[in-house]
C-alpha cells in the first residue's frame, strides 16, 4: 500500500516526548524512537537545503549507489558508488550550478521505498543559462540507511542549460 504524504512531516513525537517523563521514570524500561524511512529522507533534504552535505552522507550506506541519467551530459551525470563518490556529485552540482529555487514539493512512501517529487531552478555557471526542472527522486532504504538513490529530470532541459 503507497501513501501520497504532504511535504510536510506528519508526525507522534510530541507525544513520545510527553510520554518520554514518564516512561524515564522507570529504571529498567529504555526506548529508542526509530526515525521511518519517510522521516530519514526528509532529513537528508533538510541538510541538503542547509549545505550541511556530511549530515546527508550520514544517511546513506557506506555502498550506496547514486545515480543521475548520463543523458545530461554533465559531470553530475552518471552512477556514483559510495560516499566518496556521492560527495564528488555533490562538489560537481555545487561547482556547476547557482541554484535559486530547489523545493520538495510531496512524498509517497512505501516500505523501503520513498519517492520525493519537486522543482528546481538553476543557472549553469559556464552558460548563464537558466534550468527549470520538475524531478522525481527515488530513494531505496535499508536497515535506516539509503542504499540507492535514482534521480528522474528533463535531461534534455539540463543539457541544454550546459551547450553553448
Amino acid at each position: 500500500m503507497a501513501y501520497l504524504l504532504p511535504a510536510a512531516p506528519i508526525t507522534i513525537r510530541p507525544l513520545l516526548k510527553m510520554l518520554s517523563g514518564k516512561i524515564n521514570r522507570v529504571p529498567h524500561l529504555k526506548y529508542q524512537i526509530m526515525k521511518t524511512n519517510l522521516e530519514i529522507v526528509q532529513e537528508g533534504y533538510a541538510n541538503f537545503l542547509q549545505g550541511n552535505i556530511p549530515a546527508l552522507l550520514d544517511t546513506l550506506s557506506d555502498n550506496i549507489e547514486w545515480e543521475l541519467p548520463a543523458s545530461a551530459h554533465v559531470n553530475f551525470a552518471g552512477v556514483f558508488k559510495g560516499k566518496n563518490a556521492v560527495m564528488n556529485f555533490f562538489r560537481n552540482v555545487d561547482n556547476e550550478n547557482a541554484f535559486s529555487e530547489f523545493a520538495v514539493d510531496s512524498y509517497i512512501a512505501n516500505g523501503d521505498y520513498v519517492v520525493a517529487l519537486g522543482h528546481l531552478t538553476a543557472t549553469a555557471k559556464s552558460t548563464g543559462k537558466i534550468s527549470s526542472n520538475k524531478w522525481a527522486h527515488l530513494w531505496q532504504l535499508e536497515a535506516g540507511k539509503v542504499i540507492k538513490h535514482y534521480e528522474y529530470a528533463d535531461t534534455a532541459e539540463i543539457r541544454d542549460a550546459f551547450s553553448n
